[in-house]
């Protein structure tokens, strides 16, 4: 439980990172991470978490058992895509400067 959540928190951090850059990435991949632990209440009303529960809790929640299988997969599109722009992320590659 405690890989699959620390998993989902680097995917949403590297995505950040490969939207933005190294710098402003992390910033955001940082506020990314807070909010989906801040909006946990809102995430069982809405019907699907992106964190991994006990299985108590679990049964409340569908879609428990593919949060695993969604990291792995949102964490190599995003290390993919940053490595793609070279570290530098979407915003930077496409506007030309280099940090």
């Amino acid at each position: 439980m405690v890989a699959v959540n620390a998993g989902v928190d680097t995917a949403l951090v590297v995505a950040a990172m490969a939207i933005l850059g190294r710098f402003y990435g992390l910033g955001l991949g940082a506020v990314l991470v807070v909010a989906n632990i801040a909006l946990q209440s809102w995430q069982f009303t809405a019907g699907f978490a992106l964190r991994r529960y006990a299985a108590d809790v679990a049964s409340l929640v569908p879609g428990q058992d593919h949060v695993a299988l969604i990291a792995v997969l949102l964490g190599l599109c995003s290390l993919f895509a940053w490595s793609w722009t070279g570290g530098q992320g979407f915003a930077q590659s496409l506007r030309g400067s280099r940090l």
